[in-house]
């Protein structure tokens, strides 16, 4: 069967079954299928609004529910509050559960909400307030993104050094991660990072392509000296838009000095 149709029949089930609970007020789409983007590969993004007196006897039931929407293989995730579950074709169906009480107003209402059911129209009202909101973050938010980058390329640097190319090449892919998510941030963007990055063209995205491999010892220079130089870029740009202090910026720059050192194989 093709995954496409596996993927209509897990959501049909799923919708019928959720609906089917007492205190499910809400069920929507996210992502593809809710932007009619979707490929052979696409995910089912689904998201349950639970009134709060039933939320808890419906979340303990994220475990079992989707075992019974279709061929089940395996949950590769179970959380608090969603589960991550694989069928025949390796069909992937990501399920959240909120409670309604929860909901607020967000600017992830306005990349692309497929309701599929709605009871009480508290979601039709929250979509409604969702309209015109944009991406914002604090400045702990983008620092952190930026630190976080820093430290992940310099611990790749190191092992690149001591030629440790598996642990190295996951070190410096959370690097090229955390860099392409404040750069979305600090464009106002939704913070995809790489999951969704091809949408977003430009030479960052081409040097996070070109970024996937781990480079030899004698091109890490070359390959730490271009993440470098955007991340230098980002650190300008947050502190241009009052989102770095001067302080802080000042030991970002330093530390994005020390990583082209290290690059080098210098002490």
């Amino acid at each position: 069967m093709e995954s496409a149709t596996i993927r209509a029949e897990i959501l049909a089930r799923a919708v019928s079954s959720l609906g089917a609970l007492d205190g499910v007020d809400a069920i929507y789409l996210s992502g593809s299928l809710a932007e009619k983007t979707e490929d052979p590969y696409s995910d089912i993004d689904l998201r349950v609004v639970v009134a709060d007196s039933a939320y808890e006897s419906v979340r303990t039931m994220r475990e079992h529910l989707p075992t019974t929407w279709g061929p089940f293989l395996f949950h590769s995730f179970v959380g608090e509050i969603y589960t991550v579950t694989y069928y025949d074709s390796l069909t992937k169906a990501d399920v959240f559960y909120y409670a309604s009480g929860t909901l607020v107003p967000s600017p992830w209402f306005t990349l692309g909400t497929r309701v599929l059911l709605d009871r009480t129209s508290h979601l039709a009202s929250i979509l409604g307030m969702s309209k015109g909101l944009h991406f914002t973050a604090s400045s702990l938010d983008i620092t952190g993104h930026f630190k976080t980058s820093i430290a992940a390329l310099a611990e790749g640097a190191k092992r690149v050094r001591r030629g440790e190319t598996i642990y190295a090449s996951r070190l410096c892919a959370e690097g090229v991660h955390h860099l392409l998510i404040a750069d979305d941030l600090l464009s106002c963007r939704a913070p995809f990072g790489s999951s969704k990055r091809e949408r977003v063209p430009g030479h960052l995205t081409e040097l996070a392509r070109s970024s996937i491999g781990v480079p030899a010892i004698g091109d890490s220079p070359t390959y730490f000296s271009g993440l470098s130089s955007q991340l230098r870029r980002l650190v300008l740009q947050a502190e241009h838009q009052g989102k770095c202090d001067d302080q802080t910026a000042s030991h970002l720059k330093d530390a994005i000095d020390q990583l082209l050192v290290l690059a080098e194989g210098l002490p």
